[in-house]
């Protein structure tokens, strides 16, 4: 039996509104994906090893990771902004922010390190999987 005209307009039109659909699923997996590893991740690891964030997202200067078989790092770089330099003073001992410089560090799971630091002007947040 031969399809009418129709029935193969039809059959492509569902072919190609399906096609479409995973590519837009794709596409928001990639940008939730993309999103959490460069805005939500790093506040999340400031959270957990300091309790309160000192650096947000527009802060940001640089991003670094290498992730393979549930092995590598993520590495976040921030400009310490100068209306949060007050934040430091409970890390620094006193120290006045030119010369403070601090390593905080957690294990948020075995076999995962974070950790936040600063120093001359940079706040890094790390996350490591061993």
């Amino acid at each position: 039996m031969n399809a009418t005209p129709q029935r193969k307009d039809r059959r492509f039109r569902i072919a190609v509104g399906a096609a479409l659909a995973l590519v837009l699923v794709g596409i928001g997996v990639y940008v939730r994906g993309w999103y959490y590893e460069r805005f939500t991740w790093p506040k999340k690891i400031q959270m957990e090893v300091l309790g309160e964030v000192l650096v947000s997202h527009d802060s940001l200067r640089d991003f670094e990771g290498s992730l393979h078989w549930g092995q590598g790092m993520l590495r976040w770089t921030y400009a310490m902004p100068s209306a949060n330099m007050s934040m430091l003073t409970k890390y620094c001992d006193g120290r006045p922010a030119e010369r403070c410089h601090f390593v905080r560090q957690g294990e948020p799971e075995t076999e995962v390190k974070t950790s936040v630091s600063y120093k001359d002007g940079l706040v890094v947040v790390e996350e490591w999987w061993l």
